[in-house]
C-alpha cells in the first residue's frame, strides 16, 4: 500500500543580506521547511551561477547527521551536492549546508536547483517526497570606488599633517614665552 498523495518540502536559501558588493564574500544557508512531514533523506544538488567563486562549504551547523556522500563541489560543472539523512526524520526548518562564495560580477543571481535533486518522506515506505523550489535571489552592486577611498586617505593624512604643525607651533611657543617668576 502506497500513500496517495505526496507531501512536498520547500528547498530554502538564505544570506546574511540580499544585497552584496562584487568581490564581497557572502554565506549562503541551504535548507529545507519539511511543511508539517518528517524528512529523512536529502539528495540535493544545485548549480552556482558562473560569477560565483566557491569559498568554502560549511556543515558544521546542519541538521544532516549521517553523510552517505559529504558535501561536494564539482568546479567542472559548477555543481554543489549533498547527500545524507537524519534517523528518525525532520520535521520544520532547518539548514542542511552553508555554502560561501564571492560574486564577481554586478547583477541578479539565484540557484539553480539540478533536475536529479530528491527527498524521502521519513514513513518507512521510501515516498519520494515533491521538492518546491527556493524563491531567492542576490542582488550584487559594483564595488566601493577606489578615488572615493583615497580622498578618504588622503583628507586624513593632511589632518595628520595639520596636528603636527599645529603641535610644533605650540611648542615654539611655549620656547619663545619667557617663564614668570613668583
Amino acid at each position: 500500500m502506497f500513500p496517495s498523495n505526496v507531501e512536498a518540502a520547500v528547498l530554502t536559501v538564505s544570506a546574511e543580506k540580499n544585497a552584496v558588493q562584487i568581490g564581497e564574500e557572502v554565506a549562503l544557508k541551504i535548507g529545507v521547511d519539511t511543511q508539517g512531514e518528517r524528512v529523512n533523506i536529502f539528495n540535493l544538488a544545485f548549480t552556482l551561477p558562473e560569477q560565483f567563486s566557491l569559498v568554502r562549504l560549511n556543515k558544521e551547523n546542519s541538521a544532516v547527521n549521517i553523510w552517505i556522500q559529504e558535501p561536494k563541489y564539482d568546479e567542472a560543472a559548477r555543481t554543489v551536492s549533498l547527500v545524507g539523512g537524519v534517523p528518525g526524520g525532520l520535521l520544520g526548518s532547518t539548514v542542511l549546508l552553508e555554502v560561501a562564495v564571492k560574486i564577481n560580477a554586478r547583477g541578479s543571481y539565484a540557484l539553480s536547483l539540478a533536475p536529479q535533486s530528491e527527498i524521502y518522506l521519513n514513513d518507512g515506505l521510501g515516498t519520494r517526497g515533491e521538492i518546491i523550489r527556493p524563491d531567492f535571489s542576490l542582488e550584487v552592486k559594483g564595488k566601493p570606488s577606489k578615488a572615493g577611498v583615497l580622498v578618504l586617505v588622503r583628507i586624513a593624512g593632511f589632518a595628520a599633517l595639520a596636528l603636527i604643525i599645529l603641535a610644533v607651533i605650540l611648542w615654539r611657543l611655549k620656547r619663545m614665552t619667557p617663564a614668570k617668576s613668583l
